[in-house]
Parts: C-alpha cells; sequence; structure tokens
C-alpha cells in the first residue's frame, strides 16, 4: 500500500523460466530466485519484439498506461485522462495498443492509440462494459468481451 495515499501498490515482476527436465514430468519450471522487479503497475503485456512492456497504474490517481522499456529501464507514461485507462494490448506489429477506458459517460470502451501516446481513437461506444481486446493476426481488427446486451459476449471491431 502506497502509504501517502492509501492505495493498493502492485509490482510487476520477471521471473525467469527454465527449461523442462526431461525427467520431472513438468512442462515449466519458475525459478523464483532469478524474480526482478521492473515497475509499479499491472496488467503487463509484451511488445511483440520483446523490447517493451506495457501496462497500468494508478500511482498517479486514476490508472494511466504506461510502457517500460527492458533494455534501458525507461518508463513512458501514455496517457493523462481522469478516467481509467486498463488492459493495454499491442498489435501484432507493436505500432498500436489497444485499450480499455472510460468514455465521457464513464463506461468501459475500447480505444486504440500508436504506441508513443499519439492519435487516440475510441472504438465502441456501447452500453455496459468492454472489456479484454484482443487483436486479430493481421492487426486490422479486434475482438473483445462485452455486455452490452446483459450478456457478456464476444464482439469484433475493425478498424
Amino acid at each position: 500500500m502506497l502509504p501517502e495515499t492509501g492505495r493498493m501498490m502492485h509490482r510487476l515482476f520477471l521471473i525467469g523460466i527454465v527449461a523442462p527436465h526431461a525427467a520431472s514430468g513438468f512442462p515449466l519450471t519458475v525459478e523464483a530466485l532469478s524474480a526482478q522487479q521492473l515497475a509499479i503497475g499491472m496488467g503487463p503485456s509484451w511488445s511483440p519484439d520483446g523490447q517493451r512492456l506495457a501496462y497500468y497504474s494508478n500511482r498517479e490517481g486514476s490508472f494511466d498506461l504506461y510502457w517500460l522499456e527492458l533494455a534501458s529501464g525507461i518508463e513512458t507514461r501514455l496517457t493523462f485522462g481522469d478516467g481509467d485507462e486498463l488492459l493495454p494490448r499491442w498489435s501484432p506489429d507493436g505500432e498500436r495498443l489497444a485499450f480499455i477506458a472510460d468514455d465521457t459517460l464513464g463506461r468501459e470502451q475500447v480505444f486504440v492509440m500508436n504506441a508513443d501516446g499519439s492519435q487516440l481513437r475510441q472504438l465502441t461506444w456501447l452500453a455496459g462494459r468492454q472489456l479484454d481486446p484482443a487483436w486479430a493476426p493481421d492487426g486490422q481488427s479486434l475482438v473483445f468481451n462485452s455486455d452490452a446486451r446483459a450478456v457478456m459476449n464476444c464482439t469484433t471491431s475493425t478498424l
């Protein structure tokens, strides 16, 4: 918990995955001793090239999006809105991020922007909540969950 605000503080860790040992029968072993704290945030998403990690954090009040350049440790804040921005997901080419954010009515909608934070665009205007955006392999559409019809559905949006 952050003492000055009383907010929960979530940390992102990088942990080494060791190749399976033939005799163990387990597919992966987590090597806990190799854990390294990377940032304070939640909902991490690897860039396709493995060089950056996108995530969200509420260290400044509302949840905002960030990305961390892993080689240098340089963190870049991407959003500065009053509402929450959550669940960043990289496009297959690494040029854009899809994410969930509050619209002007406080509803969670799907948005997309360039990876540098420019050209923010709202993609949905639906009632209810939109969650879990995922890119199509060609980067031309997104699929996401929506409870716009009072049942959580899977919906697509073409860019």
